[in-house]
């Protein structure tokens, strides 16, 4: 068995309560299966394939892989065992604009410390085998969505997975290249017997995959064979001589149908002589239908009025709560300061646009990640002062919510040299009302910010950015969202 989850879930905490992603789920797949999971949006689906491949850690269950229980690996341990033997797609290509497709390919292998000269063979390898051996020196912005997809494919394979994890790998590609990019991952999974789990909305795709496990609401609701499979074992077992066995369909020995059969001591009674009796019951049941059709009308009626005005209400308190918390609500970042203890304090500020028009805010909620790897590594956050529990009224001048936090890392990602990447995201409910009901909104923001490390001098940044001595050099620098 190359992959174990057992009663796997995941729970997310909010302001409202816990949102449950994935509950429950039970799932083995064997080396060299072809798995898809399907299911509408947001029933668990990328939340699953992210327990699976390490990504998030579950709330509940567990997930072995090759019999390592990932639960029990360190986040370093887990990084690296993902860097070896797992290998990801995600929605979009994500490749590097400024480097080459071979080299887009070969820099996860040279991060894992290959040799250079292997890691590009490797690359020049896989880009053959998906069809752009003539363009290994092209650059993204020269390629197809398609072709960029295929580049990402290659990437995936560089480290030789055990486990490929895709995670709607055609979603933003016309159909041609949807099938395209589909029937590649197909082909590699046969000639290199490569495992594969790939979400995917769509059923025309789906049904190429060896199995087809769906999602509902965060349960596994159903795990089958698909019929090409069904059909392969058919034409097997008819070439071996075995007897035919309707894998699909076979249903319990004595059972005929899918209901249970009748007791065989049942009798039918004595048959009532047609026309017995009918015209009393229709007089009897139309004078009925009448009276019930009488009150029904009345009660629609009535109770229709209320249900309108109680909709039309709560969909006007609503619009003003939206208009309050996108148009007169303005949240920022205000400053970030290193503390002696060394954390970090982040300041996020609430601006009313329209004082004379107060408002109320519960939160916000911030939570912040450090950029590691190309993804985004969460980092812990605390409240500095006021309970986050606390409503607080938003009414002139700007009101500062003071965050902590730590940076325990010595290896991230440099867009600016020396400079940590920051993304912060708040979370705050907003209403008209100290006391809401109905005119409730929730607004989410992410804040990014380029923050100089305390244990880098100033001199260390103006060298590494090539900066003339003395430039000033920020202590942080906020970016728009991107």
């Amino acid at each position: 068995m190359l992959v174990s989850a057992r009663g796997l879930g995941r729970t997310y905490s909010t302001l409202r309560g816990p949102i449950v992603a994935v509950e429950g789920v039970d799932l083995e797949i064997e080396p060299g299966e072809f798995v898809v999971i399907c299911g509408r949006s947001g029933s668990g689906k990328s939340t699953l394939l992210g327990m699976v491949g390490g990504l998030c850690r579950p709330s509940a269950g567990s997930v072995s892989i090759g019999g390592t229980a990932l639960q029990s690996l360190s986040p370093a341990a887990l990084a690296d065992f993902r860097a070896h033997h797992l290998g990801f797609m995600f929605q979009f290509a994500g490749l590097l604009p400024n480097l080459r497709a071979i080299d887009n390919v070969a820099l996860p292998a040279l991060l894992d410390a290959l040799d250079e000269g292997e890691a590009y063979e490797r690359a020049r390898d896989l880009l053959g085998q998906v069809g752009l051996a003539e363009r290994w020196d092209a650059y993204p912005g020269e390629l197809s969505g398609g072709q960029q997809r295929r580049v990402a494919v290659a990437r995936s394979l560089i480290n030789r997975p055990v486990l490929l994890l895709a995670d709607e790998p055609t979603n933003d590609l016309d159909e041609e290249a949807e099938w395209e990019v589909f029937t590649l991952l197909q082909e590699l999974h046969r000639s290199n017997a490569t495992t594969l789990i790939v979400v995917t909305h769509n059923q025309g795709l789906a049904a190429q995959a060896d199995r087809v496990v769906t999602l509902r609401s965060g349960r596994l609701v159903s795990d089958r064979r698909t019929a090409r499979v069904l059909a392969e074992v058919s034409h097997l077992t008819s070439a071996l001589g075995l007897p035919e066995v309707d894998i699909a369909t076979s249903s319990p020995t004595g059972v005929d149908g899918p209901f249970e059969a009748a007791p065989g001591s049942l009798t039918p009674a004595e048959p009532t002589p047609p026309g017995a009796g009918f015209a009393r019951f229709l007089f009897e049941f139309l004078g009925w239908v009448g009276v019930v059709a009488g009150v029904l009308y009345a009660f629609d009626s009535v109770s229709g009025r209320f249900q309108r005005k109680a909709i039309e209400r709560r969909v006007t308190e609503r619009k003003k709560s939206e208009q309050l918390a996108m148009q007169q609500l303005r949240a920022d970042v205000h400053d970030v300061v290193y503390q002696p203890d060394g954390r970090y304090e982040v300041t996020v500020y609430l601006e009313n646009f329209a004082p004379d028009k107060p408002f109320f805010v519960l939160g916000p909620e911030l939570r912040a990640f450090v950029q590691i790897d190309h993804g985004w590594q969460p980092i812990s956050v605390l409240r500095a002062g006021a309970d986050t529990d606390r409503v607080q009224e938003v009414r002139d001048g700007r009101r500062l919510v003071p965050f902590t936090f730590r940076i325990d890392t010595d290896r991230y990602d440099e867009l600016i040299p020396g400079y940590f990447h920051i993304r912060f995201t708040s979370v705050m409910v907003v209403s008209e009302s100290a006391e809401p009901t109905d005119d409730l909104f929730e607004r989410t923001d992410d804040y990014y910010v380029y923050l100089k490390p305390e244990r880098l001098s100033d001199d260390d940044i103006r060298a590494r950015n090539k900066w003339k001595p003395g430039a000033i050099v920020p202590r942080w620098i906020p970016m728009p969202a991107h």
